[in-house]
């Protein structure tokens, strides 16, 4: 379910009043009427009557990418077009700058991959670089300086950044919490919990020169229940991140920026491919309500979500996204 709206033949700045346009969809009929294209303002359905009415001030000319959306079937009066539309924006990242951390691959991939096709500007901050030209900015998010460096590099190429998804971590394979050895939980606690901190720190004197944003913490089970397939260290440093979560949540809402986080359970990454042998998977795929594990555009999807203004009076949340696992 990929709809593209292309080519529309006007920009944002440039009058719309006028041109109308009818969406057909299950026999109801929309609308399209621009209000002052210079105010960028995003569209917002509004019920009039049997119609559906659309409000349209910041559609482009190049081609945006929208995934999983209602489809209609558009045509201009004079026949210019025949195009895609969405009443949807609310759900759109259009033009924000959005930084994934641990964006190379899993959910940290396909988080930055959906945030792309909504419109966003996206920087990944990884160690590894990610596939499909996706723009990478090496960074160890457990070291200051690196992470320092990376975001005034993501300034400097695409803006002040309006979305930060603190995606990185590490999962150790699952041993007895007596036999962790210190090292392991440094490093552990250093990328999942530090990391976030360190981050977040850097991002939001971006988002306060921007006039708000949203930080999104990608949190576990681990962190509400127990851990499924790593161990106590990872445990620990998500419980962390969740109470990170809600007191920064508390500390940012007076200047526009919302943080909240998401709790998955199991999800089918390379960490469990690695952590868990055919036999263990399919033990934990039966306990899970759903039968199976998530894939991970099914947790990137709730990510984008709480970026985006349909989650605007979300703050301080910690959203399980575990197939009913309790």
């Amino acid at each position: 379910y990929v709809y593209e709206l292309a080519n529309m033949n006007f920009r944002p700045g440039q009058p719309f009043v006028g041109q109308s346009a009818f969406a057909h969809k299950g026999g109801m009929h929309t609308h399209a009427v621009a209000k002052d294209p210079a105010t960028y303002e995003h569209v917002r359905p509004e019920s009039v009557g049997n119609e559906r009415r659309v409000l349209v001030s910041e559609l482009s000319g190049h081609s945006t990418i929208l995934t999983k959306t209602a489809k209609y079937q558009v045509s201009q009066d004079k026949g210019l077009m025949t195009k895609i539309l969405t009443a949807v924006q609310d759900l759109e990242l259009s033009g924000r700058v959005t930084v994934v951390t641990g964006g190379a691959a899993g959910i940290g991939l396909a988080t930055a991959r959906r945030a792309l096709s909504l419109g966003a500007q996206v920087a990944v901050l990884d160690v590894s670089s990610p596939p499909d030209g996706i723009l990478h900015v090496a960074c160890d998010v457990s070291d200051s300086g690196q992470v320092v460096a990376a975001f005034t590099q993501v300034r400097e190429r695409l803006g002040p950044v309006r979305v930060l998804v603190n995606n990185a971590g590490v999962a150790p394979s699952w041993r007895p919490a007596q036999e962790i050895e210190e090292s392991s939980w440094e490093r552990t606690l250093a990328i999942n919990l530090k990391g976030a901190f360190l981050c977040t720190r850097a991002a939001v004197p971006q988002m306060k020169e921007a006039g708000g944003g949203a930080i999104v913490n990608v949190a576990s089970l681990a962190g509400r229940l127990r851990s499924l397939s790593s161990d106590a260290a990872y445990a620990a440093s998500k419980g962390g991140l969740i109470a990170l979560t809600r007191q920064t949540a508390f500390e940012l809402a007076a200047d526009g920026i919302r943080v909240n986080c998401v709790c998955p359970g199991g999800a089918a990454t390379q960490i469990l491919d690695r952590n868990f042998d055919a036999e263990q998977r399919a033990r934990v795929e039966a306990s899970i309500p759903l039968g199976r594990l998530a894939r991970p555009d099914e947790i990137a999807a709730v990510i984008c979500f709480l970026a985006a203004d349909a989650a605007s009076y979300m703050v301080g949340a910690a959203v399980d996204v575990n197939g009913g696992l309790l």
